[in-house]
């Protein structure tokens, strides 16, 4: 990418006027614009690479949404609306996300969609994953679940999310948890409407 300015995220003030050097998915290099000399890292012949114009144009890290749900719609309760994935996570590219951290899909589901990202078979970001939220019985999000989920599924909210009373019941759970391909674990210490029974810190 030659002549682009560069936002890196560290720094208040754009560095201008540069070349990015990138193989095999990786910035190899970058430089004030034409001075790339030939080397270990860049093509002794330039027609072995892709030149693009980034003229006017800024490049920066990409962002980190720390908190996706992949299979939500963004359509309110009352108006139901199926979830398009593949969708969703091109959306996420497209607003220059690059990871997400998605906190409340089936893990199974979500360990085949990161494959079929790293297989180039769909388009999408990073994605780091758990399974279903642990909480309390009654906790979020429970009521919520209940509240967006159509029939019959919400019928069936406090039966698939999983739920502790005490410290002593979280180590089994944990324990099946890992076993699932998961990146971290999930568990709600918070009141999502106010006044709903509430996980203590402990």
């Amino acid at each position: 990418i030659f002549n682009v300015d560069i936002f890196n995220g560290k720094d208040s003030a754009l560095i201008k006027n540069q070349d990015v050097f990138i193989a095999d998915g990786r910035i190899q290099q970058i430089g004030p614009a034409k001075n790339f000399k030939a080397g270990d890292a860049i093509p002794k012949n330039n027609n072995e690479f892709k030149r693009i114009n980034g003229t006017g144009k800024v490049i920066m890290p990409g962002l980190i949404d720390s908190h996706v749900h992949l299979a939500s719609s963004g359509s309110p309760p009352w108006k139901a609306v199926r979830p398009n994935v593949e969708y969703n996570l091109k959306a996420y590219l497209y607003a220059g996300i690059t990871t997400v951290y998605e906190l409340a899909g089936l893990s199974r589901k979500t360990h085949k969609l990161k494959g079929e990202i790293q297989d180039g078979k769909i388009v999408g970001p990073n994605v780091y994953n758990t399974h279903l939220p642990i909480t309390v019985k009654g906790g979020h999000p429970i009521p919520m679940a209940k509240l967006g989920a159509p029939f019959p599924l919400k019928n069936l909210v406090d039966i698939l999310v999983p739920t502790i009373a005490t410290e002593e019941e979280a180590a089994p759970l944990l324990k099946r948890y890992t076993r699932n391909n998961i990146d971290y674990i999930k568990m709600v210490c918070d009141q999502l409407p106010s006044g709903i029974p509430e996980m203590q810190p402990d």
